[in-house]
């Protein structure tokens, strides 16, 4: 469930997992530095065949088919429940469990 209004308690939680995911579906643990097309890199200065000078890039660019990563975090809270929030809250949460899980004072 992506609903960014829930109110998740980080005591409760189990595991988390940070990620990106694109506008098709496809996640990856890592967001890519350079563009991609339905999650597969490509070469961006190579010519398009039967276009005169046009590169992959200006294509994929010009046909709106880029990639478009957006960061989320699932949660796995108690009683079997997973609750999935994206964009900025989705960093915001992912950090503060990760201070609250690493930096326990003994």
């Amino acid at each position: 469930m992506k609903d960014n209004r829930i109110i998740c308690d980080l005591s409760k939680v189990q595991w988390a997992r940070f990620g990106y995911r694109n506008q098709h579906g496809n996640f990856r643990n890592i967001k890519p530095k350079i563009p991609t097309v339905h999650n597969q890199v490509f070469a961006t200065s190579d010519r398009v065949f039967g276009m005169s000078g046009l590169s992959m890039l200006d294509y994929a660019m010009q046909n709106h088919l880029l990639d478009i990563w957006t960061p989320e975090v699932r949660f796995k809270v108690t009683a079997n429940c997973t609750l999935t929030y994206v964009g900025d809250k989705a960093v915001s949460l992912y950090k503060a469990f990760c201070e609250r899980q690493f930096n326990k004072k003994k």
